[in-house]
């Protein structure tokens, strides 16, 4: 039994208080169940959940239990007098839902039941992940992975998270998308690199990251080309153009590639710091039209760093004049030849062909078959006289542009001769 006693408030000493109706005795009763349960929004197979719940009255401690899939089981997972626990959701688990109790020595409360939640799976870990096996600083790499797999029913759709580590400090993300591979481009700075990709479905639930072997970065320098981009200004037929390439490392092997509007001149092994030449030779000018062209020097080393020079020219022509440089030789006296000159002349240009059987001498007397080339006909050689030892064939084809306007160029110069009679 419990006395209690109050002051009167007047100083007059203690006065008697009454005891209370039940004799001072605490309620023989359980707790009420706690207010109200809290699960996360979204429950993973294999993840963690955090089950927290409202207090109860009185000095009590809680029960948590779990059920999963709908049946008659619950299990218990926690009990203490902390208000909150950490769970994983069975890998098993397609629904899963919470109920938790307050109780004390006189017994325990009703349960306070969760919602129940559909149970998510993460997608499966990329299969494999693949990086270059020469990687530069400064340079590019292309990283790529194999697809992963959803294991929701029905699989959802996945993307992929790409990150990277340089020199073992932190990871960074560098990609996010559907893709299975992207460029990433390497910082100056980098010692050593190392990529990991994870997949992550619709729901936002993300796989293992599928993480490379460490690279070590290769510090390489690009090799250089010396002069400008720049105009070379009109030319008026073949000419060459003069360079050097370097690269500041001297081991490396220098590949250099020359192009003209793209097609290819000339590809070789290059000595750093030895003078090259390009050369436009005359049956590439002849095939150009008059108009603003492109050249273009490639230097790539062994890593692929690679420098390109870029100049620029316009040919400037109204006449052509192109035959052979050596005649074709003959045995005997040719007597009749046959030309194809695959051309494309403007409007208004004039176009002629000569050919001649004694292409050695110092004079050759030419014929002009402009007519029988156009027909597609014989043309039969007068000169039957030469003043060196060798017979020879040549042709001669003039072009005059006249102020017309278009593509003038001759594609090619061909045919046949023999020596059968006139």
């Amino acid at each position: 039994m419990v006395n209690y006693q109050f002051w009167d408030g007047g100083g007059l000493g203690l006065i008697p208080a009454p005891l209370p109706p039940d004799g001072g005795r605490l309620p023989a009763t359980p707790p009420p169940a706690p207010p109200s349960i809290t699960i996360p929004a979204t429950a993973i197979a294999g993840g963690a959940a955090t089950i927290s719940w409202g207090a109860s009255t009185g000095s009590i401690s809680y029960r948590l239990e779990r059920n999963i899939n709908g049946t008659a089981t619950w299990t218990q997972i926690f009990t203490g007098a902390t208000r909150s626990f950490t769970d994983t959701v069975p890998a098993n688990a397609t629904t899963v839902s919470w109920r938790v109790l307050a109780q004390n020595q006189f017994g325990a409360s009703g349960w306070r039941i969760s919602a129940v939640r559909n149970v998510l799976r993460s997608p499966a870990v990329p299969p494999s992940i693949t990086i270059p096996a020469t990687v530069l600083a400064g340079g590019t790499a292309t990283i790529s992975w194999q697809a992963a797999q959803d294991q929701n029913t029905p699989p959802q759709a996945l993307t992929y998270i790409l990150e990277r580590s340089i020199n073992s400090i932190n990871w960074a993300q560098v990609f996010h998308g559907a893709a299975l591979n992207f460029t990433d481009t390497i910082p100056a700075n980098a010692i050593t690199a190392q990529w990991r990709v994870t997949a992550r479905n619709l729901s936002g639930i993300s796989s293992a990251s599928r993480a490379s072997v460490v690279r070590n970065i290769i510090t390489n320098r690009p090799p250089t080309i010396d002069g400008n981009d720049d105009y070379l200004g009109e030319k008026t037929g073949a000419f060459t153009y003069d360079y050097i390439v370097t690269d500041p490392d001297p081991e490396d092997t220098i590949t250099v590639t020359e192009r003209l509007n793209g097609v290819l001149i000339r590809q070789y092994i290059a000595e750093s710091g030895a003078a090259q030449t390009l050369r436009v030779a005359a049956d590439q000018f002849v095939r150009l039209g008059n108009e603003t062209h492109t050249l273009t020097i490639t230097a790539t080393d062994q890593w692929g760093a690679t420098y390109t020079r870029t100049k620029t020219f316009s040919r400037a022509e109204t006449q052509i004049d192109v035959s052979l440089e050596t005649p074709l030789e003959a045995s005997d006296m040719p007597a009749r030849i046959v030309v194809n000159v695959d051309r494309q002349i403007p409007e208004g240009a004039t176009f002629q062909v000569l050919v001649c059987n004694n292409g050695y001498d110092t004079e050759p007397v030419w014929e002009d078959c402009t007519n029988r080339v156009i027909m597609g006909i014989l043309h039969h050689f007068t000169n039957t006289k030469k003043t060196t030892a060798e017979w020879g064939v040549n042709v001669r084809v003039l072009i005059n542009r006249n102020g017309a306007a278009g593509a003038c160029h001759i594609l090619g110069i061909g045919g046949n001769f023999d020596g059968g009679t006139a």
